[in-house]
């Protein structure tokens, strides 16, 4: 298979550091990113629904301290 793209190797195929983890967070599924304190931060969320990307609460970039 050749895949043809202007995306880095990196980017298509992350290594086991840079995979996130998938929690629930305020009843939505976001990809989050696990830091050495123990807290998360939002990197994505998983959504159809489009009010959910407007939400203040669970913006990329939001800790999440548990």
């Amino acid at each position: 298979m050749v895949l043809y793209t202007p995306l880095h190797y990196d980017e298509i195929f992350p290594t086991v550091e840079d995979m996130h983890e998938i929690k629930m967070y305020a009843g939505r599924q976001c990809y989050v990113k696990k830091h050495a304190d123990g807290s998360f931060e939002i990197v994505r969320i998983l959504s159809t629904n489009p009010a959910d990307f407007l939400d203040p609460l669970i913006q990329p970039g939001t800790m999440i301290h548990h």
